[in-house]
């Protein structure tokens, strides 16, 4: 009984703990692409009315056929300060 107790509170404390490490909140931004630097892997997106931001690219994020001028958005997360993609896609004038 004892032990079945230890272990019911072992797992409710580390529960809230092991979510909160593994998720991570994702962001959205679209706008029109500034900068494609194939280099460091990265992209640069002017929204409107919003100062331009820079994301990097992981390896199983791509480009497909996005390029400098394009109405895109971009799906990413912010980990030790870092903009990671994880989806980008196209938009479509009329479309959203």
């Amino acid at each position: 009984m004892r032990r079945t107790i230890i272990i019911i509170l072992l797992v409710a404390v580390a529960s809230p703990w092991s979510m909160t490490v593994y998720s991570q909140k994702q962001f959205k931004v679209r706008g029109e692409v500034t900068m494609i630097d194939p280099m460091s892997k990265s992209i640069t997106i002017k929204p409107r009315d919003k100062d331009a931001i820079t994301i990097i690219l992981d390896n199983a994020t791509s480009l497909g056929n996005i390029k400098v001028g394009d109405d895109a958005q971009v799906t990413y997360t912010v980990k030790d300060g870092v903009n990671s993609a994880s989806k980008i896609k196209k938009m479509i004038e009329g479309c959203n």
